[in-house]
């Protein structure tokens, strides 16, 4: 199994930290000649190809409203490094309930996670003892998705939506990509990712 992690810590501010992954993780798929990717708690298999992302980091909207990026290593791809809030932070709000999550890729990701927190100091940055974290699952996923605190898939125009049913008052959206930089086999050497963060709060 790929060897990964997306860890945000807030000791001081939110970090991304992407690990490197096992070029020799590649398993073989049901038809010959292609490779997939196994996924956690009984995800189905994925061509590799399709966790392959190119371009710039994938605008996020939850509730229709535009999230921006908290932190990234996009380096593989075009260099681009986004530095966690050095000593405060701003949370954008949406609504309190459900959070519908949108990402404008048709990348699907190799992981998806969420950093749940009931509160935050009044700089607003979290403390990290009080962190909850939880998994996305994938729709394909042969578990129970109803009970997943967060589950994600395509749509039918081939965009990537998540469905966080019972947020927290401060949710922390973590995914990580394969990165587009040559063959199937270099691309899984490497992952890229980005994490946003947004309140779910009355205006």
């Amino acid at each position: 199994m790929l060897q990964r992690s997306l860890v945000t810590a807030f000791s001081a501010a939110v970090v991304l930290a992407v690990s490197s992954c096992a070029a020799g993780s590649q398993q073989a798929g049901e038809h010959p000649g292609e490779t997939t990717t196994a996924g956690t708690a009984g995800f189905a298999y994925l061509p590799v190809d399709k966790q392959t992302i190119s371009g710039a980091i994938p605008k996020l909207t939850v509730n229709g409203a535009e999230i921006p990026v908290l932190s990234a290593e996009w380096n593989k791809i075009d260099g681009t490094v986004v530095g966690p809030p050095a000593t405060e932070m701003v949370w954008p709000k949406v609504n309190p309930g459900p959070m519908q999550v949108s990402m404008e890729t048709r990348a699907v990701p190799v992981t998806l996670d969420l950093n749940f927190f009931d509160s935050v100091g009044s700089n607003g940055i979290p403390d990290e003892s009080e962190m909850q974290s939880e998994s996305c699952v994938r729709f394909d996923t042969t578990e129970e998705p109803s009970t997943a605190a967060c589950i994600f898939g395509v749509d039918e125009d081939g965009w990537i939506r998540v469905y966080i049913p019972s947020p927290s008052p401060y949710v922390v959206i973590a995914a990580t990509w394969y990165p587009k930089i040559g063959s199937e086999a270099e691309n899984m050497t490497a992952e890229v990712g980005a994490t946003w963060g947004v309140a779910s709060q009355a205006s």
